[in-house]
């Protein structure tokens, strides 16, 4: 790998995400429709602008390793708040998407068969502190669940400020995570 390639890996992908002990086959996918259109799959660590990502975008799930008779939950984070320098407000959730059902066909759009417990909050810059806020990553993570979650509590306040990440993976029984896509956002264009 060359140092470039290196160097973006650490910046959008930490350590700590790398907790497969193997690597499944599954494969996550975003397709933004934010203009102006991004007309291929998104590449982990991507650089957006808020205009492209301001619309929830359609995620696919394909991958030998898709169990059938499982579901699973995609968590949206935002460890950059209020700014990569100062992540005062760090992991802010903008999307919880539950008993997606392992039986998903790739071409089926995941938000239309899971059950959305948080909308997809868009990413902006904050009104309430001076610029410039820089790029922002944002984590999609896809947890296994060990069964069906019936009463997910809903979160109504999209700007839940230190998100408990753990806590949230422990209440639920969700596994490790067996994908993740990270793109990456300019929050001042």
């Amino acid at each position: 790998m060359s140092s470039s390639a290196d160097s973006l890996t650490e910046t959008t992908i930490p350590p700590w995400l790398d907790v497969y002990g193997g690597t499944p086959n599954i494969t996550l996918q975003l397709l933004f429709s934010g203009q102006p259109p991004i007309s291929q799959q998104l590449n982990n660590g991507q650089v957006l602008s808020i205009a492209e990502t301001s619309a929830q975008p359609a995620v696919f799930l394909s991958g030998s390793s898709l169990d059938a008779g499982c579901s699973y939950t995609l968590l949206t984070i935002d460890p950059d708040a209020h700014s990569p320098s100062t992540p005062i407000l760090k992991n802010v959730i903008h999307w919880i998407i539950s008993n997606i059902p392992g039986s998903i066909s790739p071409t089926q759009d995941a938000t239309q068969v899971g059950e959305v417990v948080l909308r997809y909050l868009e990413p902006r810059a904050p009104t309430f502190f001076s610029a410039p806020y820089g790029i922002h990553r944002y984590y999609n993570l896809l947890f296994k669940q060990a069964h069906k979650h019936e009463n997910i509590q809903n979160i109504t306040t999209p700007l839940s400020h230190t998100f408990d990440t753990r806590g949230f993976i422990h209440t639920y029984g969700l596994e490790y995570p067996v994908a993740v896509t990270v793109y990456r956002v300019d929050v001042d264009s």
